[in-house]
């Protein structure tokens, strides 16, 4: 999995023989021995392509950044936010916060690996029957114990998965508004121009989720201003904002925006 660092402004390229296209926000340089000092800190052996990524890369923004998961009902696309990385300069996003928050969440042999913007995880097994697996982790349903329950398959390998990640496409089967894609390309004008054409953009997508809702995911205060100016209902954007700022202190202002909306439940 050879790949190279190159700064380009604030993007570094990434040249990995995959569908991965970049990665933005790379974490701070590291060598072999953090790495194994990681290990040693948690007792995990940690499979060698990721060893690899984290060495390289140690951690930030894909792009593509969907994957599809495997038996989720209802949802079969994730959208993978950012990568951890090993002192990573927000606390909430270094490798080594995660594995201590959900050691006791997740099973023996599983740790978190990436945030998703939701209350799920992207995880790797590093150790038992499904060794090497790159899994999501539902953690809008978690057992009283942890299990592999709550657990999908993502990827047979952290290789694999760097290859499958994609761009957002509708779920086969559905006619649906890309609310998720639009929330992260469009500009204001461009909403403007659907709302001129009388597009309904309150309508939920098979996530259940409108435009306004993807917008909070995706941090785009412009558009949940101009959604909201235009009447649009923020139905949960304030709770998906929130679950962010718990992760990315960069969701603040869209927090403290949507709640001056909603001092009540949204």
């Amino acid at each position: 999995m050879p790949g190279q660092r190159t700064q380009a402004g604030r993007r570094w390229r990434v040249e990995f023989k995959s569908m991965l296209e970049s990665i933005e926000q790379p974490g701070p340089l590291i060598t072999d021995g953090d790495v194994n000092e990681l290990e040693t800190r948690f007792q995990v052996a940690l499979p060698k392509p990721y060893r690899r990524f984290l060495s390289t890369w140690n951690g930030g923004r894909p792009k593509p950044d969907t994957y599809h998961i495997e038996g989720l009902a209802n949802n079969p696309q994730g959208a993978l936010q950012l990568f951890y990385g090993i002192r990573y300069p927000i606390a909430a996003c270094a490798l080594e916060e995660q594995i201590e928050f959900y050691r006791p969440l997740l099973p023996h042999g599983v740790i978190p690996i990436a945030a998703t913007g939701g209350l799920g995880q992207v995880c790797l097994c590093w150790h038992g029957a499904r060794e090497g697996e790159v899994l999501y982790w539902d953690g809008y349903h978690k057992p009283e114990e942890p299990c592999f329950e709550n657990i999908y398959s993502i990827a047979p390998s952290f290789e694999d998965l760097l290859k499958v990640l994609h761009e957002w496409v509708p779920p086969p089967g559905h006619e649906d508004p890309l609310w998720a894609h639009m929330a992260k390309k469009f500009s204001p004008q461009d909403v403007m121009d659907l709302l001129e054409r009388g597009v309904d953009l309150n309508r939920p997508d098979s996530y259940d989720r409108t435009l306004i809702e993807w917008a909070a995911i995706h941090n785009r205060l412009d558009l949940v201003e101009l959604l909201v100016a235009r009447g649009l209902p923020v139905r949960q954007a304030l709770a998906y904002a929130e679950q962010n700022l718990e992760f990315f202190p960069e969701y603040a202002v869209l927090a403290d925006y949507l709640r001056k909306l909603s001092p009540g439940p949204t």
